[in-house]
């Protein structure tokens, strides 16, 4: 049932709606503008008349109003790179890499041999 105005008074939520169906692209302090214009002797509450505004717009099924907010950027992380498997960092010596070269030649380049030898010799060490 809708709400009926007393006699010389007015419905917000009537009159915005009339306002919305001539003109959808209204904002809400152009909406409040056409109010003060429309009905000069009235104070109209400018936060009633808002969530009048709002509550017309989603009950007519008219988009939002608000801008599209831009996503955030993530934030980059620096990050250890040589990490090994226990989280430790580890350092690359030139040495080590060129013992591992050797090593694959031996082997004929094959590293699953590589490391089936490297497994061995590391069984057969006693601490």
């Amino acid at each position: 049932m809708a709400k009926k105005a007393a006699k010389g008074d007015f419905v917000m939520a009537a009159e915005i709606r009339a306002l919305l169906e001539a003109d959808n692209s209204l904002t809400g302090p152009q909406v409040v503008a056409a109010l003060e214009k429309k009905f000069p002797s009235h104070s109209i509450n400018r936060n009633s008349a808002s969530v009048a505004f709002a509550n017309a717009r989603k009950a007519m099924g008219i988009a939002s109003t608000r801008r599209v907010k831009r996503r955030r950027r993530p934030v980059r992380r620096n990050l250890v790179r040589s990490e090994g498997s226990s989280g430790v960092s580890t350092s690359v010596n030139l040495e080590i890499l060129q013992a591992a070269k050797a090593l694959l030649q031996k082997c004929n380049g094959d590293a699953s041999t590589a490391s089936t030898a490297l497994k061995s010799v590391a069984s057969l060490q006693v601490n």
